[in-house]
């Protein structure tokens, strides 16, 4: 196993992890409408009635359309990278055979 290789299979972690990440914000992003973000006044104050109702239910979102927006644009970015990654990989891999003079 040589380093292109090492590369290869990190860029492919990473996007997995991205992926992973990515699907969770996209699932908490269907409450974007409906919820306020939790690090904004009403964010707080409705985590408190919450907890003073004694609610179990999410009361405020962590997600933004600005956050999701730029989260779908970094792993796209970690996409391309690994798919640069590989194609430079195979590329650096084709060896050119000399040719033999006489033939």
């Amino acid at each position: 196993m040589n380093a292109s290789v090492l590369k290869v299979k990190l860029a492919m972690a990473i996007i997995g992890i991205s992926s992973i990440h990515l699907l969770k914000t996209f699932i908490e992003a269907g409450a974007l409408g409906g919820l306020p973000i939790c690090a904004t006044v009403d964010g707080a104050a409705a985590m408190e009635l919450a907890r003073v109702a004694g609610s179990m239910s999410k009361a405020c979102s962590t997600v933004t359309a600005t956050g999701v927006m730029w989260q779908t644009i970094i792993h796209t970015i970690f996409i391309l990278s690994a798919i640069g990654i590989a194609y430079t990989d195979k590329l650096m891999g084709q060896v050119v055979k000399p040719v033999k003079a006489g033939h």
